[in-house]
């Protein structure tokens, strides 16, 4: 699929699995700077995520300030 069209009945155009990985993060640059794609970003916080992820989610949440978060914990 090369085009994502714009939702017309939803705040947001396309939701996002967001591991703090270089895949996901890329993916999240892409749609939401690349596209200007409205994204809700969805993140788990596991407890043996590593740092650098934990750090990536930090640093997306300041930079991406057009993406909604949602964070999930799980025991």
């Amino acid at each position: 699929m090369d085009d994502i069209p714009r939702s017309k009945k939803s705040r947001f155009d396309i939701a996002l699995f967001y591991t703090g990985g270089k895949d996901s993060t890329y993916l999240l640059y892409y749609l939401s700077k690349v596209k200007g794609l409205r994204v809700l970003a969805l993140t788990w916080e596991i407890p043996y995520i590593s740092e650098s992820a934990s750090q990536s989610t930090v640093n997306a949440k300041k930079t991406f300030q057009n993406v909604e978060f949602i964070t999930r914990t799980v025991n």
